[in-house]
């Protein structure tokens, strides 16, 4: 977690190569600095979809586990809890709107920390903004839809520089979500 202190940007890519649920997340400079693996079984994955209850582990790049990220299965409000060295650091949550999705993360005390709006359409190629709990502007999620090689972009993170690093990672574990929540077939 010492790579989060010094890094403002971040990309998550999706290794297209797998068929269960790679990714990469690198710096803006392409350099590979945590590798995911989402573990959950492939009939679970076709059977549930989106809303499959999910297990991602992300490692660095000595394969030491640095975050977990658990989705328990729910018929209630969609919600992730976010493991950092074997503490729960943030609880991120899907709140009920009508126009523009909304998501929250909240500290180890369920105390709000960070809010995640999303676009009205969702599209390929979408822009989530941060705000802090008292709504100044932190940073972005933007999602974009190419092809780079073996990979495929699926989103750039932008935060700033002097965020916790738990906030950082909660904030790297809420891509996932997003992907997971509007973009999984």
């Amino acid at each position: 977690m010492e790579v989060l202190k010094g890094l403002d940007r971040l990309i998550v890519r999706e290794r297209s190569d797998s068929s269960c649920g790679r990714y990469a997340v690198l710096t803006s400079e392409g350099v590979e600095v945590m590798q995911a693996r989402e573990n959950t079984g492939l009939l679970h994955q076709v059977l549930a979809g989106r809303s499959r209850a999910f297990h991602i582990d992300i490692y660095d790049m000595d394969q030491h586990e640095v975050m977990k990220l658990r989705r328990p299965y729910s018929v209630s409000s969609d919600k992730m809890d976010v493991c950092v060295c074997g503490e729960t650091v943030a609880v991120v949550r899907k709140e009920v709107t009508f126009l523009k999705p909304v998501l929250v993360i909240n500290d180890s005390s369920d105390k709000n920390v960070i809010r995640v709006k999303g676009p009205v359409s969702i599209t390929d190629d979408c822009h989530f903004e941060l705000f802090t709990a008292d709504k100044k502007p932190l940073g972005d999620i933007s999602r974009r839809c190419r092809r780079v090689g073996a990979e495929r972009d699926l989103f750039t993170i932008n935060f700033p520089l002097q965020l916790d690093p738990r906030h950082k990672a909660a904030v790297i574990g809420t891509c996932f979500l997003i992907n997971f929540l509007f973009y999984e077939n």
